[in-house]
């Protein structure tokens, strides 16, 4: 996500592919380490300690998409959020679905525009 240790990066974009053509709500959350949001397929349960990792939430609701038939994409641009790993070069994502919808194991793709220092 940065080029150097220490490094800083800006998040430009946020595209959601959703090969699913579900359309769902999600807030996807950026972490400067690798903690746990809770268990999976679970309501959120991050403890305070975790909570301290997150360096933003970004929400995708389900106007933003535009329907492709058998896909539907979602994009939300000029996020401008500032991001840090804590050590090394990367950065951590989870996603919180926000709708009762179901997904197959690779039916969401998740892209980022990165603008580096």
């Amino acid at each position: 996500a940065v080029r150097v240790s220490g490094g800083t990066a800006i998040i430009h974009s946020v595209t959601i592919l959703d090969k699913d053509d579900q359309g769902g709500a999600f807030d996807i959350v950026l972490l400067r380490s690798s903690v746990s949001l809770g268990t999976e397929n679970s309501p959120v349960t991050i403890s305070d300690t975790n909570a301290e990792e997150i360096l933003g939430v970004i929400e995708i609701t389900t106007d933003m998409y535009a329907d492709f038939i058998n896909s539907m994409i979602a994009t939300k641009t000029d996020v401008g959020l500032l991001i840090q790993p804590t050590t090394g070069t990367s950065i951590y994502v989870a996603a919180v679905s926000r709708d009762t919808k179901t997904y197959t194991a690779s039916g969401i793709i998740l892209k980022l525009g990165l603008l580096q220092d």
